[in-house]
């Protein structure tokens, strides 16, 4: 309900999305989405004025779970897991910037120490 207004504000997602399945992490709370990767590119929202703002899901990966891609919601970075192949092979990606990272790095602005 919009402040001030008896008029309802419907949703973002429909019920049936919200009462879905989750993926609960440590202080984030996800929707569980599953279909073929292309549908990926055809989430996210609609302004009222009828232009659509693609949403990059923060996690997606493989059903036989060789490859996963998260997109972490609070810095600039995407992380790709995978064969050093399969990695490589992605479209659009600059080529290695270092070692692969661990699981004690920084995703912060002053968290790279390569690429000073």
């Amino acid at each position: 309900m919009v402040v001030g207004s008896d008029e309802e504000v419907p949703p973002e997602l429909p019920r049936e999305v919200l009462d879905g399945p989750r993926l609960r992490l440590p202080h984030r709370d996800h929707i569980v989405f599953s279909g073929p990767l292309r549908d990926a590119v055809r989430i996210g929202h609609t302004y009222s004025w009828g232009e659509f703002a693609t949403q990059s899901p923060t996690l997606f990966w493989a059903a036989d779970r060789s490859w996963c891609v998260a997109s972490e919601i609070d810095f600039d970075s995407t992380l790709v897991g995978g064969s050093a192949e399969l990695v490589a092979a992605v479209p659009g990606l600059p080529g290695p910037r270092g070692p692969a990272g661990g699981t004690h790095d920084s995703l912060r602005l002053d968290g790279d120490a390569v690429n000073l």
